[in-house]
């Protein structure tokens, strides 16, 4: 099957239905306010933090340090945030626990303190799209991008958006393992040549991926970027491909409601 660029989608009856619209998710634009507090501290603060811990599996420690504070407040923290639906565990290292990020807590990171226009949502879109496009045109990644797809807000008639929600799905390209760890090793190494550090283990062996999610991202604040295995734990929710094979993407999402 050819792969959707554009705004070209196959018809809408290849897509899998799912029989109760009522219990769609509708995932909302999620805009902070000035004096608004999450996990007794200000949300902006909130933000930030989870900002710096978004696809990774932090300890208590570590958020210790980018809270800079003392390790019992940065438990307290961090289990008000697990709380409220913001992180979740996700195993155990050395005897820690290890936290990730949740989609209402990626959905944070990505908030805004005040909505932008459809027009700056659809510039955000064209150019994160653009940036997929050099991804998977640029040899020396050992991902790549199989499948995008936009979500939540932007799918509304509302002319103000909270931020612009995507998926993506990435693969690591045909290699067999030892290559892809002597290419990963010079991955890294050319990073720190210019000047990136690996502040803790899952950075140094996530980077591969990461590189390419910071690229993505490229500091645009009012971008949220998804992994589809987060997706997959939504509700039923709506969505349109952006690029992909229409087939496969049906199957990596059965929760999701495609539409053209």
């Amino acid at each position: 099957m050819r792969r959707v660029k554009g705004d070209e989608f196959p018809s809408a009856d290849r897509f899998r239905r799912l029989p109760q619209w009522a219990n769609l998710c509708h995932l909302t634009r999620m805009i902070l306010r000035p004096d608004q507090v999450i996990a007794g501290r200000p949300a902006k603060d909130i933000r930030k933090f989870l900002r710096e811990i978004l696809h990774l599996q932090v300890s208590c420690g570590y958020a210790q340090h980018i809270l800079s504070c003392p390790k019992e407040e940065a438990k307290q923290v961090m289990n008000a945030l697990e709380k409220e639906g913001y992180l979740s565990r996700s195993g155990r290292h050395e005897g820690h626990d290890l936290y990730e990020t949740t989609l209402k807590g990626n959905q944070l990171a990505g908030a805004n303190l005040r909505p932008i226009s459809r027009m700056t949502a659809e510039k955000t879109l064209q150019a994160f799209m653009q940036r997929v496009r050099t991804v998977n045109a640029d040899p020396d990644y050992l991902e790549r991008i199989t499948g995008v797809i936009v979500f939540g807000s932007f799918l509304s008639a509302s002319k103000e958006l909270g931020d612009v929600d995507v998926g993506i799905q990435l693969e690591r390209k045909p290699m067999g393992d030892e290559l892809f760890m002597q290419l990963a090793e010079a991955r890294r190494r050319m990073a720190q040549e210019r000047g990136r550090r690996f502040r803790n283990l899952t950075e140094w062996v996530t980077w591969p991926s990461r590189e390419i999610w910071l690229f993505l991202k490229s500091r645009t604040r009012q971008l949220s970027i998804h992994d589809f295995r987060e997706l997959q734990r939504l509700p039923p929710f709506r969505c349109k491909i952006l690029f992909g094979e229409s087939r496969a993407l049906v199957k990596s999402l059965p929760n999701a409601q495609f539409v053209v």
